[in-house]
């Protein structure tokens, strides 16, 4: 018997999520034991009578400072950096006063160590983590060494792919000589061939913060007060430091909306001719893809470091996510950026795949457009740990990026690589792929199958391929 874990963190029932139907969809010889945050009736649902339930706040007491500190022993990472991985605490940050204290997160790792020890977990399954309660428990089954199963955004439109909990892919497949060069060769006509990777996730993103659209603006103001009613009379207070309030989610907005607007004021409109320069993509800055991976560092610093050591004649370019269009940017970066002669801010409908082609280094923290840049064949390096260091070469701080630059990786490895991440995606619904709420069995069963064969392949004794 395998036991698998979820967690799960909403307060009210959500009719038809797709973790209500896991326990039936779920091999015979695996059982799913679920570590809820909240009580409500929604967990009665007969399609839940198989699973185990354990309750997050009924294993929460006081706690003296010995017991914290020895509570911050159960995970690798400082509780004073772990507060700041999700995205309330971006939002919130540099205020700290209204984010999970360290009595808080010591309460959570005793109680997610003790539901691993008690329910004997084989493996922890999980979507990509952006509240700090999951965000722990992924830490703890880390450092308890349980295998962690993660459904995790693909490098292609609508797919995802199993990753473990330091977000590297994992591949079980023994793919061929021909089949490598096979899927290469496909993974490479779908990237390099799309204007946008993932065009229906831009739209959604687009239809977000546009208050320009009238039906965006209708659908923000009649969610004001459904969201009001949830924050201050549904949510517990003390988990208010957890959640967004409605005024910060409306402030958001507005912020989103403004800076998009502004910062045409900012930009390039073209592709200037006949620069040298080193290419930096941004990141969404309010996403889990983002904040739970790379909270240590601003990547709006990280460019005016790499700036201050480019030779006379390079330049940095900075663009936007074209999904966002620089919603995230502050306005005040804006400014600085714009102010800094050795930056050029390009607009966010700038063809990436030509500043790939161009440049003479990219810098990503754990941005797709690596894969683009290893499909050209172009230098690029790394901040972030979603692509293995033998495949982009991984760096630290800024001045080891151009000795990095210069130990890409064989084109076989590449080649390998791509193949493989190819191979391993699966895709879905893609009506749903942007929030993986996902419904519709056919899907969920394809979910299991994939956490099935990564489980089995990491308890054989790693990856193949």
């Amino acid at each position: 018997m395998v036991n698998c874990s979820m967690y799960y963190s909403t307060f009210r029932e959500e009719k038809g999520n797709y973790l209500l139907r896991l326990p039936k969809l779920l091999p015979k010889d695996w059982k799913l034991h679920v570590l809820f945050r909240y009580k409500y009736a929604g967990l009665d649902d007969p399609d839940m009578a198989g699973a185990g339930k354990f309750y997050l706040y009924d294993h929460f007491r006081d706690l003296t400072e010995a017991e914290i500190t020895g509570a911050e022993k159960l995970v690798n990472t400082p509780f004073s950096l772990m507060r700041l991985m999700a995205k309330t605490a971006f939002m919130r940050y540099p205020d700290m006063r209204n984010l999970p204290d360290d009595k808080f997160l010591a309460n959570c790792a005793l109680a997610w160590d003790k539901f691993f020890t008690t329910r004997k977990i084989d493996a922890y399954l999980a979507g990509l983590i952006d509240e700090t309660s999951g965000i722990v428990g992924l830490e703890v089954a880390k450092k308890r060494g349980i295998p962690v199963l993660m459904l995790h955004p693909s490098r292609f439109t609508n797919a995802f792919f199993i990753c473990d909990g330091d977000y590297a892919p994992i591949f079980w497949k023994k793919l061929g000589k021909e089949e490598v060069a096979a899927q290469y060769a496909e993974a490479k006509r779908e990237i390099l061939g799309e204007k946008i990777i993932n065009a229906h996730v831009s739209k959604i993103a687009t239809n977000t913060f546009d208050l320009t659209k009238v039906r965006t603006l209708l659908q923000l103001l009649l969610a004001v007060p459904k969201n009001f009613y949830y924050y201050h009379v549904k949510i517990p207070a003390p988990d208010r430091k957890l959640w967004n309030s409605t005024e910060e989610l409306v402030v958001r907005q507005m912020k989103y909306f403004t800076r998009s607007s502004l910062y045409g004021r900012y930009m390039l409109k073209s592709i200037p001719k006949g620069e040298k320069f080193v290419f930096f993509p941004l990141h969404f800055t309010d996403d889990a893809a983002f904040t739970a991976k790379f909270a240590i560092d601003s990547q709006f610093e990280i460019i005016e470091k790499i700036a201050k050591l480019l030779p006379h004649d390079t330049y940095l370019y900075v663009k936007p996510h074209p999904h966002w269009k620089a919603c995230d940017v502050p306005v005040g970066v804006m400014k600085r950026m714009a102010m800094n002669p050795k930056i050029r801010m390009l607009t966010y409908k700038a063809d990436t795949k030509r500043l790939v082609r161009e440049a003479k280094l990219t810098v990503i923290i754990n941005s797709a457009v690596g894969m683009e840049a290893l499909l050209a064949g172009m230098p690029v390096v790394a901040f972030g740990k979603d692509y293995p260091p033998d495949v982009i070469p991984r760096v630290r701080h800024v001045t080891e990026i151009f000795d990095a630059a210069k130990r890409q990786a064989p084109r076989a490895v590449v080649e390998r690589f791509v193949a493989n991440v190819r191979a391993h995606s699966f895709q879905i619904d893609s009506s749903v792929f942007s929030t993986a709420e996902i419904y519709r069995d056919d899907d969920i069963k394809t979910i299991v199958g994939h956490f099935v064969e990564a489980y089995e392949s990491m308890k054989a004794g790693g990856r193949k391929g």
